[in-house]
């Protein structure tokens, strides 16, 4: 899988993510190196940075505290909630499966556009033998 993504592709996506592709270069590298197994650029043509870098800012939107608390996360995913002295945690998703996907506007997104890429599948016909009697 290629990497066709880079780190400017996902801090355009948001002021938030540019500061935080600025401060982390190491913490991106890695989630960029992630989305490049995700979204291969071989079945995603053109569209394979644009993946990487939705996927790459889910999975950052998704992980990083500093981002999650801000108000254009869009979401993310709930881990504990408490009302009064009554509280209840939840094991966050470690992948990315379509519910997680969309507990993030990047991830929203990333799910729109591989809906897209999965229909440019390719037919294989196949022609049935029979046994003979």
């Amino acid at each position: 899988m290629a990497l066709v993504a880079t780190t400017d592709d996902v801090a355009a996506l948001s002021a938030e993510l540019a500061a935080f592709a600025t401060a982390n270069p190491a913490i991106m590298t890695t989630v960029l190196g992630i989305a490049a197994r995700v979204v291969g650029s071989e079945r995603w043509g053109d569209d394979a940075a644009t993946g990487q870098a939705l996927f790459a800012a889910h999975v950052l939107y998704s992980t990083q505290p500093e981002l999650a608390g801000s108000s254009a996360a869009g979401g993310g995913p709930i881990a504990s909630m408490s009302l009064g002295p009554a509280s209840v945690s939840y094991a966050a998703a470690a992948v990315a499966s379509d519910s997680e996907l969309s507990t993030t506007r990047w991830g929203q997104l990333y799910a729109l556009l591989r809906s897209k890429i999965r229909g440019r599948g390719v037919a294989i016909l196949a022609r049935r033998h029979r046994r003979p009697r």
